[in-house]
């Protein structure tokens, strides 16, 4: 039976402790009106946190020098001005009164305004205090803490005014080894002692013993006790500044703001929902994947939560505080790669893996035959998502779970009108175009497969031109060293340098048509792209592209099943992939740029069938139309059942 909403579970303290918590809890109470009389509206440890003596002893022990608010620091360095501010902030009692969480906002915030109006004779000062409030240098020593695991268990107060000096002077001993800038630390430091409401709720979001106490613990029911067993099991001796931590007071809207749409757990049950698990700022093609599962969910209202799994502190981007969902609904939607098992990215992502949730993982593969340790970690799933029949394909023969096909969506791009020169190409000739990341292994994205049918087609043409956008090139020199060599035997294109998406979009719309020789695909999502921007496509008729191309709507090249006689770090020798046909491929190229009625023809059917069959809304409803399923069944089926 589906699990009741609300978690209940036994804590580990009596009944007199807890008469005892409610006690303090009235105490503390009185404490907030004690503390706000004698002390003013900033949170204190028994220790001031903005004494600037204590902070500048903490730097002086470490050998560094002190804080001073000297206004020449603002003509220097947005490092220098970083340190007018912070001493300003500790020695002005008013401007941190007025602004009392200023060093949390960004360069739009009050207290950058009120420093740049003061100094706005002195265009370099306000132009530092600019960059210095833009940076948010705060975010780099949370990302820190949240890489590096272990550090939980050692400074788990580090977000609170409690542990805050500790894990400054920690950081501040360590800061070569964690790349932090002195600045960075302090900024971070300060930004937790004013705000201790927030740092109570982002411990809580990264500490699954929290979680796992009080699964409630951020609503008002149990956020009290939740305190007063902070208090006592971190034995903090009731300080002043957890008795003005405030009960929460519209829980649903701060969790909306901080926790990635998570929606507050109630009495009654919540409607459908999906919590997803997936690398967020990780700019990769899995992390593309997940957002677009994240729009659908959207384009259908289907309530989510969004939980970020790190992947390393110099890889993800910062700004994880609105990705810190719960499993609030039955369903979890791991997004993620088979490898490490399934299990070990909840401590990862500092969450608790609450029991009664079904989950499902959503694993993509560009093989017939599955990795052989794959099946093992399936089993801590309850349901696999196989984005295309080819994928379900294989992993049905040999997974101890259901395998669910589950076509994905993709947004059409939003391509920008770019000039061909702004990459290096010729606007007079007709461009064919591929992209692809090296660290997808250039063997099995075939690039030269595709200069060999170009060469074929046209030799040296002046009217044609092939161009080959490859990102991270340099990964894999030995390959990236063949490829340069081999377009430069057909005046090919190379493009390799970092570009945004929207810079990607304008590229791929500036071709006249889309080629991929590829050997093997799990999706094959640049294909599709280039078709939802009205391209015509010639690929490989074989992998997980053939959910969307089809014989009408693509220009298809048959192929030989061939065995894989080289090894790589990713697919073993003996497995099989395709060997397109170079001949047939040169032909279809060699008509696309003879045929313009033909070639439009396909580009509209291509583009009119990838717009229906990968819309993100029908992938939605796919989604939820599952979940309608598994909920008639009964969410949290145990694995057993399941298999």
């Amino acid at each position: 039976m589906r699990p009741n909403f609300v978690i209940r579970q036994m804590k580990d303290f009596s009944s007199p402790q807890r008469a005892v918590l409610k006690i303090k809890g009235l105490i503390r109470r009185f404490l907030i009106f004690y503390s706000d009389l004698r002390f003013g509206k900033m949170p204190l440890t028994f220790e001031n946190p903005f004494h600037l003596p204590l902070i500048n002893g903490v730097l002086r022990r470490a050998r560094l020098s002190a804080l001073s608010a000297d206004p020449k620091q603002l003509n220097g360095t947005e490092a220098t001005a970083a340190r007018y501010i912070l001493a300003r902030y500790l020695e002005d009692v008013a401007l941190r009164n007025r602004f009392p969480l200023g060093l949390a906002e960004n360069d739009q915030g009050g207290l950058c305004e009120a420093l740049c109006s003061e100094f706005q004779a002195n265009a370099t000062a306000v132009d530092n205090i600019r960059t210095a409030f833009a940076r948010q240098l705060g975010a780099r020593p949370l990302q820190a803490f949240d890489h590096y695991l272990d550090w939980h268990e050692k400074f788990p107060l580090s977000l609170t005014p409690a542990g805050s000096r500790r894990y400054m002077e920690f950081l501040l001993r360590n800061r070569v080894t964690v790349h932090l800038s002195i600045e960075e630390i302090l900024w971070f430091h300060l930004q937790n002692a004013a705000d201790p409401y927030k740092g109570i709720i982002s411990t809580y979001l990264r500490m699954p013993l929290w979680q796992q106490k009080f699964p409630n613990g951020l609503s008002k029911a149990e956020f009290e006790e939740m305190l007063e067993w902070i208090d006592c099991h971190y034995k903090l001796g009731s300080p002043l500044w957890l008795s003005r931590v405030p009960d929460p007071k519209n829980f649903e809207q701060c969790q909306a703001e901080r926790s990635g749409r998570t929606v507050v757990r109630k009495e009654k049950p919540l409607d459908l929902g999906a919590n997803v698990l997936a690398h967020f700022r990780y700019a990769s093609g899995l992390q593309e994947a997940a957002l677009n599962t994240v729009r659908a969910l959207e384009a259908v209202k289907l309530p989510h939560t969004l939980r970020d799994v790190p992947v390393a502190k110099s890889l993800d981007q910062p700004g994880r505080e609105h990705l810190l969902g719960q499993e609030v609904f039955d369903f979890s939607l791991l997004h993620l790669a088979p490898i490490p098992n399934p299990v070990l990215h909840y401590p990862k992502a500092g969450l608790w893996q609450r029991p009664g949730v079904h989950r499902a993982g959503i694993w993509y593969w560009e093989l017939e035959v599955i990795p052989e340790e794959w099946p093992a970690h399936a089993r801590e799933l309850n349901e696999i998502w196989a984005p295309t029949r080819f994928i379900h394909q294989a992993m049905s023969k040999v997974m101890p779970v259901p395998v669910v096909p589950m076509l994905p969506g993709v947004p059409v791009p939003v391509a920008p009108q770019l000039p061909r020169q702004n990459f290096g190409l010729d606007p007079n000739k007709f461009l064919f175009l591929f992209m692809f990341d090296m660290n997808s292994v250039m063997e099995r994205k075939n690039p030269l497969g595709l200069i060999e049918a170009y060469r074929r087609a046209f030799g040296n043409s002046r009217s044609t031109q092939l161009a080959i956008k490859v990102s991270r090139g340099k990964s894999d020199p030995e390959s990236y060293a063949r490829l340069t060599a081999a377009a430069a035997t057909v005046g090919g294109v190379l493009i390799d340098r970092v570009m945004t998406r929207e810079e990607c979009y304008g590229l791929m719309n500036c071709c006249d048509a889309y080629v991929s020789l590829h050997r093997s695909e799990g999706f094959g999502l640049t294909i599709a792209e280039a078709m939802l921007l009205g391209k015509p496509v010639v690929a490989t008729a074989y992998s997980g592209n053939l959910d969307f191309n089809t014989p009408e709507n693509s220009k298809l090249i048959p192929f030989d099943l061939i065995p894989i006689t080289q090894a790589s770090p990713v697919y073993p020798k003996g497995g099989y992939w395709a060997e397109p046909s170079i001949s047939a491929a040169a032909e279809a190229m060699k008509w696309l740029y003879e045929d313009a009625a033909g070639r439009q023809a396909i580009a509209r059917r291509g583009e009119a069938d990838a717009r229906k069959i990968l819309s993100l809304e029908a992938y939605g409803h796919r989604i939820q139309s599952h979940l309608r399923e598994l909920k008639e069944l009964g969410y949290g089926t145990s694995r057993s059942q399941a298999a």
